[in-house]
């Protein structure tokens, strides 16, 4: 029972050193992309733990991986420029679900992958290992998403029967890694710092370190849950060291106001920005911008590529932000309450088209093409977007379990391992799963962590009934050897009440099942003690006559040799000379050696003392073979011996008659019970006579007497 208690306060331990907490995950070294420089994160998938390279999707409630079609095997490059491939088939821990369509038809791609479920490993900054099983996968071969995508949603997702949970959404409620629905995440950054800022990816939380904060938060929006933002104007500003280019008449320009507003969606899933016609136009005319019919993309001239890159010396663009559902005006816009302005530099929209973007629109080996991240939405979709480019120098911080959002300027440290890591708690009334119980770090879940406590248990249960049972048999022997010892002993156990099989169960668990063995007690030989014995023939004791050597007769044999015998009559008499045929005389019972620990008279000191100290008496007839009674007042017992038969009647009492009852006397000296329940048979005492039979009444006493 100590062994298993240790075990459970071991567990027990574990599981409270191993709470929720907030994680960040590891971003690539590498920037990706045929449409510009992205930030990537590394993932392992699969039972042969495939390493790939993905980027962040706040829209999507799925895992995507470029599949083995994705590359020929000419193309040595492809595999590395895609973030590595997914080879389904080499994956065991595979559970295809089929052939669906890609989930992100709101942009206008199109494909379909190859989905299932499968297991999820990576390693976060901090270095805790996250594995996840049955994580909800895509395996795709198109070039519409040239890199595979995380989801940050919590939508699940219908295939036939089965119903997936996001990547998200098994974190917390399955696996326990964080403690709410919730993220914190840029984009990065490839043109700040030295070598770039790579993205940063919390879930659970937030990185402080990342972005500036302020206390407004914005609503999810209801239709899909999904970050929406209400832009109440977009302006830009030229540089403080930069010209004013042609037709601008002050240092900002204002490219869209309340009167142009509209709801978009943030979304990293895409780089572009998703806008209504009317902006794209004000967009081209302040920078001169040439729509490219063959790619739906604003292309850039060398000049202007270069002027972009030089950030924000040049041009810097405002969106000023609210929730979805606040439309406020107040005659001041931009200065509402709950309003959020987010400055992204010109640098963030300096980007370039590489083969095979657009189904190799861009042939292999042809240089790239700069481009502004605008699309004009009207073309493609009715969804207005704020895509991965504004990320870049935005941080957005969403919390599912209330319901809201918030968008922040972001920053960029130095050293971008350097983190600041803040928890976001579930609140109580979140519409969502409280966080599963977490065992260590490689993943064991509740139930793992049930079967592993089931497991000790029984190990322990099953070690404790073997060393009873072994404990059990060894007193089994020695109560055997101990019986065997002791037949020829007179001390004996007192029983015990009897108990339920439960009651001798706990008993012997604590040890209180010994059996009371009280000491043999000596009876004292000065006095008598009173033995009621019965008379009838079931307690007879027999024995075979023996003979007896001559007795020595005085020389008067005018007296009958019955008379020899009379020692209890008035005056002594002479014996007569013995027969000269010694054959002539009964035969003399055999002897038996006083084997008793009790205090006994021995019938010739009765019978001796009785002629000397009893007052005489008249005798009566005598049998020719012995006395026919013996004084009550000497302490002597009245013969136990009755026999059905005549010859046997008034047996003189014998030694073992004797032995008896002093056996009895020690039984009634021990407080024995009534005789109904205390049997001398039921002790291997005396053994049941047949009448005419030659009995023993003990093991050494038969051996005495043969």
């Amino acid at each position: 029972m100590l062994s298993i208690a240790i075990v459970a306060t071991v567990l027990a331990s574990i599981v409270c050193a191993q709470q929720p907490s907030a994680v960040a995950l590891t971003p690539s070294t590498d920037w990706y992309g045929f449409d510009g420089n992205w930030s990537a994160v590394k993932f392992q998938i699969g039972s042969q733990q495939q390493s790939v390279s993905v980027l962040v999707s706040t829209s999507l409630s799925e895992f995507w991986a470029v599949g083995s079609g994705g590359c020929l095997a000419k193309e040595p490059l492809c595999s590395s420029a895609r973030g590595n491939i997914f080879s389904v088939a080499d994956s065991k821990s595979w559970d295809s679900l089929g052939a669906w369509q890609l989930g992100l038809d709101y942009l206008d791609y199109g494909g379909n992958g190859d989905y299932g479920l499968d297991t999820l490993s990576t390693t976060t900054l901090s270095g805790k290992s996250m594995t996840m099983k049955d994580i909800i996968t895509a395996s795709f071969n198109s070039t519409d998403y040239y890199l595979g995508y995380l989801g940050l949603g919590i939508t699940k997702g219908s295939f036939g029967n089965e119903i997936a949970e996001s990547p998200l959404t098994q974190a917390v409620k399955t696996y326990g890694w964080i403690p709410s629905y919730s993220y914190g995440y840029t984009a990065g950054a490839y043109y700040k710092g030295t070598s770039g800022t790579p993205c940063s990816v919390t879930l659970g939380g937030y990185d402080a370190s990342r972005f500036v904060m302020h206390n407004q938060e914005f609503s999810l929006d209801p239709s899909d849950g999904l970050p929406h933002a209400l832009v109440r104007g977009i302006e830009v500003t030229v540089g403080q060291d930069k010209a004013l280019p042609g037709g601008w008449d002050n240092r900002t320009r204002i490219l869209s106001n309340m009167s142009t507003s509209f709801s978009a969606m943030i979304d990293s899933s895409t780089p572009y920005l998703w806008l209504p016609d009317v902006i794209c136009d004000q967009f081209a005319a302040a920078f001169n911008l040439t729509y490219n019919t063959t790619f739906d993309l604003y292309t850039l001239t060398d000049e202007q590529y270069t002027a972009f890159k030089a950030g924000a010396s040049s041009y810097s663009f405002t969106f000023s932000l609210t929730s979805h559902d606040n439309n406020d005006d107040f005659g001041r816009p931009l200065q509402t309450p709950g309003v959020v302005n987010i400055t992204v530099t010109a640098a963030a929209f300096a980007q370039a088209l590489r083969y095979p973007f657009m189904d190799e629109a861009i042939k292999y080996g042809e240089p790239a093409v700069p481009y502004f991240p605008l699309r004009r939405g009207s073309n493609f979709t009715n969804t207005f977007i704020i895509g991965r480019s504004f990320l870049q120098e935005a941080y957005l911080i969403t919390k599912y379990d209330t319901g809201v959002f918030s968008i922040h300027q972001a920053v960029f440290p130095e050293d971008s391992q350097t983190l600041n890591i803040t928890e976001i708690k579930q609140p109580n009334n979140s519409p969502y799963p409280p966080p599963a119980a977490q065992v260590d770090g490689r993943g064991l879940t509740t139930a793992q962590m049930a079967g592993i406590v089931a497991g000790v248990v029984t190990a322990c249960l099953i070690l404790l009934i073997a060393w009873y049972c072994i404990r059990r048999r060894k007193r089994a022997n020695a109560a055997a050897r101990a019986i065997e010892e002791g037949k020829d002993t007179a001390s004996t156990i007192l029983p015990e009440a009897p108990r339920s099989p439960m009651a001798r169960f706990f008993f012997k668990m604590m040890g209180k099942n010994k059996a009371r063995r009280p000491s043999p007690h000596e009876i004292m030989g000065s006095t008598s003690q009173p033995v009621e014995v019965a008379a009838d023939a079931n307690n007879a004791v027999y024995e075979l006559p023996a003979q007896i050597g001559p007795a020595e007769l005085d020389g008067d044999d005018s007296k009958s040799i019955q008379e020899q015998a009379d020692f209890a009559t008035e005056t002594s008499h002479t014996l007569s000379t013995p027969p000269e045929n010694q054959l002539d005389l009964p035969p003399a019972e055999k002897s038996m050696p006083d084997v008793s620990p009790v205090a006994t008279y021995r019938a010739d000191d009765v019978e001796l003392s009785a002629s000397a100290s009893s007052p005489s008496s008249p005798t009566s007839p005598i049998s020719p073979i012995g006395c026919d009674s013996m004084p009550s007042n000497h302490g002597s017992l009245p013969s136990p011996m009755t026999s059905p038969q005549g010859d046997w009647t008034n047996r003189i009492l014998r030694l073992e008659q004797l032995w008896t009852a002093n056996a009895e006397t020690r039984f009634h000296h021990q407080r024995r019970p009534p005789a109904e329940s205390v049997k001398f048979f039921e002790y291997g005492i005396i053994n049941p006579p047949t009448p005419g039979d030659h009995v023993s009444t003990g093991a050494n006493l038969s051996e005495d007497a043969n």
